[in-house]
């Protein structure tokens, strides 16, 4: 009974909110349908994107949100395939570790706290699953921001583009298959 009535008015609060909110402001397009710890919503917030020193980081159609005013993004898109970092999920304990030169940041699903390097640091947004339902995918999403700021990068959010801008002040070598960073002394040749 009480499932049903909550039902009921989940609906009334939907039906009075696309009366009220002009169709011009509310596109169909642009909302999300996703599950978030279980439960089905319809995403209307900021749809992030991502830039690593410029250029766009190819999110494969299932673009960031924003919890507690954190960009969450897809860890394989962003951090993985775009900073080339080297992670590690574990399905059974729901731990991802990611690697980056000297740093390791390690996270557990749906806990605010982190590991970096070993210490522990609160996060204002836990990593949590998110099923992307027109894309039929699942995605592992962490605080982006914390997470490159751990990893040395700097994060800065860029409200006009609704994007997260991810920037290094040094280059990134790869030596027989080892990516280096170097601090040092660029040339021009």
């Amino acid at each position: 009974m009480k499932k049903r009535m909550k039902q009921i008015l989940l609906g009334l609060l939907v039906a009075v909110f696309m009366i009220c909110i002009p169709a011009s402001e509310v596109g169909a397009a642009s909302a999300l349908a996703l599950i978030v710890n279980g439960k089905e919503q319809l995403y209307t917030g900021t749809q992030v994107k991502f830039t690593l020193n410029g250029k766009n980081i190819d999110l494969h159609g299932t673009p960031g949100i924003v919890i507690n005013n954190n960009s969450m993004g897809y860890y394989v898109d962003v951090i993985k395939n775009g900073l080339k970092a080297d992670c590690y999920y574990d399905k059974k304990t729901k731990k991802l570790t990611i690697t980056k030169f000297d740093k390791t940041v390690s996270m557990t699903l749906g806990s605010k706290v982190a590991r970096i390097n070993g210490k522990k640091k609160k996060m204002e947004a836990p990593m949590m699953m998110v099923r992307y339902k027109a894309a039929k995918k699942n995605r592992i999403m962490v605080p982006i921001g914390f997470v490159v700021q751990n990893l040395g990068y700097t994060y800065t959010w860029n409200n006009s583009k609704k994007t997260g801008q991810i920037t290094s002040n040094w280059m990134e070598l790869n030596m027989d298959g080892m990516w280096m960073r170097y601090d040092g002394t660029k040339v021009k040749t």
